[in-house]
């Protein structure tokens, strides 16, 4: 008879388990061998290396009574512990380990002959039920017998046992598992002696039964977990595949009343031994453990350290596993729990500003937020390390090491970021210490946690003193840091009270970059921008963002004045920084939080903590840029979002007029306007000095804000609150003698030439480059002006301003074309390669 067959769940208790039961179980000592025997192989208990994998757990042992053959057998979400152990008196006492506590299980009456108690507690729920079982003496004819209870602060509810027929119950009932509505699982044992299944909830058992099973000696179907929603694991075999007689076993899952097995792949059969609300199971199967979500199969995310072999039992709906290793030969019952990177945007900062990672939130909220891989190199973002503890008060030693080939604990903050703990706002540090603290789940329960906080790099890639790179890994790629989407870090924590250790590995990516067009323009004037873009195909290295404000804009008047049949044709991009800078600050965020930070558009596809993004910007989107900065436009940039540090990391910027034009102000000017009244207009491109719009508020126009003079110039030329890192590129046009011979230059001429001074200048190079009272610029903007009045190595000779001013008549290459006939494409790569720091880099104010 199968008398007390233990299920896989409770695999590391067999040893506990059979010594105290041993006295009255005498006839099934050789199936419990037997299953100690099938056990071992089916969990791969065997001397061999384990996989090396990217360890992302903390480990500890959880807690049990002082004793003999002590075991744990369950656990929860809130941190507590169930299982047995036997007392001085010879009594097998079943425990709750709550808080760090222990409370004694008893069920009155239950009496081994010769081994005093017998109490086992098996499993608990969040509401500190707990299920066991216990075992009655043999009295005269009636033989000894396994029955299940349940225990709720201190008040134990004896389970009836399984009705076998209106005459006759089962004489072992085991329950193994139970949920949080208080339905339970287990197995009993019937007629024929095979194995049943049975759910009881509210007074009444259910069958669970896998079908198509033969229900002839020894067959069966037994349970071992039930989630939330009411899904069941555990396995099913029949004869002749009697388990302890070198048969098979199958896991199965129960789920909206269809059974279905789960064995992994390949493999001659298996047991399901837990579930959470996640669906997700742990399974041993093929001598191993696999965890199955869905209906993908993962080996364990991690093994146990200096350990031969590691297994699994069972998850909690935090992700905990609880399971067995074997370390030098010994056996070490182990739970793992899943440190986290968490991003604490917006859930977890204070209101005050410069925000930071608040200590009273962590209580009330810190199992909030969203959990990601990564960090954006941009020296403002910051994830929280959430590290799971068994115990408030638990201590931890958290230590930053780098990537280097020999990993050694970090010493340059600005190449691998910093540590601080919640509150800090330092961040010079490569190692703090945590103490657990209780913090509140998403159920209300109080749970044990520490935390940290690290802050990313200042930059991505990390220069030698002879400015060649360091090397770093992405994925399996070895490279060196200009050629990576990304490198590592990693997080080495202690847990000083228990003496373990866990490894977390943080992934860096570079910021995202995004791309701001100029005047006229809208995003397709990146297209031909090799390699970092090459029409809607971008260097796999960054995540690239094109904003547009080329979008239909409703005008009511206009100055200069045009008809309202040209009006109907305005796009914002015939519109003034201020306007357009608040469209775009929108695109640049939500390109950085809806398409960055979720893994849809970032080079590695993986959820990420980031703030800030890596600007370019051609012509007039620079000034835009700027202007973003100016509180009168973006009253939010320095938001707690951002640390109050902005959303943008460094600028670069390529021809842009950071000092106006004067040939704006021409423009704006002109008594006799035939090239911008018809032709320009006729292109869709307005040149206003300011417009009205239908609610009746007045806008500047671009060209207006273009001019030296304007007021738009003047705002982002004066100190103002957050300076940008800004590398200014400038191209210089010096083929002015092709306007004599352009067609399309003395086209224009022979249609406005004689009414039309710009026109007139348009076949003239002396004419034209006296627009620039003969500076140095590229057709369209002043060479100081491109370098808004600063020294800069990037000035580049023979280019002109956009493709659009080769429409004018002046000839190629433009700085926006590919890097086959224009290094900028590969300059501003070289930029996005030097930190931020470099002497490349001004600060710009505003």
């Amino acid at each position: 008879m199968r008398a007390s067959r233990p299920a896989l769940s409770q695999f590391f208790v067999l040893s506990s388990v059979l010594s105290s039961l041993w006295q009255t179980m005498r006839r099934d000592a050789v199936r419990y061998l037997g299953a100690i025997s099938l056990l071992s192989a089916a969990l791969g208990i065997v001397s061999k290396p384990a996989t090396a994998q990217s360890q992302s757990y903390s480990f500890a042992v959880p807690p049990v009574p002082v004793g003999t053959n002590q075991f744990v057998s369950g656990m929860n979400d809130k941190g507590e512990f169930v299982g047995g152990y036997v007392d001085a008196a010879g009594n097998q006492n079943g425990f709750l380990y709550s808080n760090g506590q222990f409370t004694t299980i008893d069920v009155p009456g239950a009496q081994y002959p010769g081994a005093g108690l017998g109490t086992i507690a098996v499993a608990v729920n969040d509401e500190e039920q707990v299920v066991g079982k216990y075992v009655t003496a043999a009295q005269g004819t009636t033989p000894q017998k396994i029955h299940g209870f349940l225990w709720q602060a201190g008040q134990v509810t004896l389970l009836p046992d399984y009705p076998l027929d209106s005459n006759s119950t089962s004489p072992y009932t085991q329950p193994y598992g139970i949920n949080n509505a208080g339905e339970i699982v287990g197995s009993y044992v019937g007629g024929g002696n095979f194995d049943g299944g049975f759910l009881y909830f509210g007074g009444v058992y259910t069958q669970i039964q896998y079908p198509n099973i033969p229900q002839l000696p020894p067959s069966g179907t037994v349970p071992s977990s039930i989630n939330d929603s009411g899904q069941i694991v555990g396995e099913w075999f029949y004869n002749p595949n009697y388990p302890f007689n070198g048969g098979v076993t199958h896991a199965f899952s129960l789920s909206g009343g269809q059974y279905s097995t789960v064995d992994a792949s390949g493999c001659a059969g298996g047991n399901a031994t837990s579930v959470n609300n996640a669906g997700t199971i742990v399974l041993n199967s093929c001598g191993s453990s696999f965890l199955l979500t869905g209906r993908v199969y993962k080996p364990l995310p991690f093994a146990y350290p200096n350990a031969s072999s590691t297994f699994a039992a069972k998850i909690n709906n935090l992700g905990w596993i609880l399971g067995s290793a074997t370390v030098s030969g010994q056996n070490i019952v182990f739970v793992a729990m899943p440190l986290a990177l968490v991003d604490p945007v917006p859930d977890l900062l204070s209101q005050s500003a410069p925000a930071t990672i608040s200590g009273p939130s962590l209580a009330a909220k810190g199992l909030s937020g969203r959990v990601v891989q990564g960090i954006a190199a941009d020296g403002v973002a910051e994830v929280l390390v959430r590290i799971p503890a068994i115990n408030v008060g638990d201590q931890f030693t958290i230590t930053l090491f780098n990537d280097q080939q020999t990993p050694t604990q970090s010493s340059s903050t600005a190449e691998d970021g910093a540590l601080d703990n919640p509150g800090g706002t330092t961040f010079t540090q490569s190692q703090v210490t945590a103490t657990a603290i209780a913090v509140t789940n998403a159920s209300g329960q109080q749970v044990p946690m520490a935390f940290a906080v690290y802050r990313g790099p200042l930059d991505f890639a990390r220069q030698n003193s002879d400015t060649s790179y360091k090397t770093g890994t992405c994925g399996a790629v070895s490279n060196t840091d200009d050629n990576l989407a990304c490198r590592s870090v990693s997080l080495k924590i202690q847990n000083q009270t228990q003496g373990t250790t866990g490894t977390l590995p943080i992934t860096i990516l570079r910021p995202p970059l995004v791309m701001v067009h100029g005047l006229w323009d809208n995003a397709h004037a990146w297209d031909a921008f090799s390699p970092l873009v090459s029409g809607n195909t971008v260097d796999s290295r960054f995540s690239v963002g094109r904003p547009s404000y080329d979008f239909p804009v409703k005008v009511a008047a206009s100055n200069p004045s045009y008809s309202s049949r040209q009006l109907k044709n305005v796009s914002a991009n015939s519109l003034g920084f201020a306007y357009n800078a608040s469209v775009v600050v929108g695109q640049v965020n939500g390109w950085i939080v809806d398409s960055f930070k979720t893994g849809k558009k970032n080079p590695l596809g993986i959820p990420v903590a980031a703030v800030q993004a890596d600007i370019i910007a051609h012509s007039m989107g620079g000034d835009i840029t700027r202007t973003i900065v100016l509180p009168s436009v973006t009253p939010t940039f320095l938001s707690n979002d951002t640390f109050a540090q902005g959303n943008i990391h460094k600028l670069i910027t390529i021809d842009t007029p950071h000092l106006g034009s004067p040939l704006a102000a021409q423009l704006v000017t002109s008594q006799e306007h035939c090239l911008d009244y018809w032709i320009l207009a006729n292109l869709h491109k307005f040149v206003f000095s300011s417009v009205a719009l239908p609610g009746g508020s007045l806008v500047s126009g671009a060209v207006g804000d273009l001019s030296p003079s304007s007021l738009a110039v003047s705002s982002i030329s004066s100190q103002g609150p957050h300076p940008l890192p800004t590398a200014l590129i400038a191209g210089v046009y010096t083929n002015f003698q092709s306007l004599q011979t352009s067609f399309v230059s003395n086209a224009i001429f022979l249609a406005c030439g004689y009414s039309d001074p710009l026109a007139q200048a348009i076949i003239s190079p002396a004419g034209w480059q006296a627009i620039f009272s003969n500076q140095p610029n590229d057709a369209i903007v002043a060479q100081a002006s491109q370098l808004n009045g600063l020294d800069s190595t990037f000035v580049f000779q023979g280019f002109v301003h956009s493709p659009g001013t080769e429409n004018l008549g002046f000839s190629k290459p433009s700085v926006l074309d590919p890097d086959s006939v224009n290094p900028i494409p590969i300059v501003v790569i070289h930029l996005l390669n030097t930190p931020v720091t470099d002497s490349s880099f001004k600060s710009v104010n505003p």
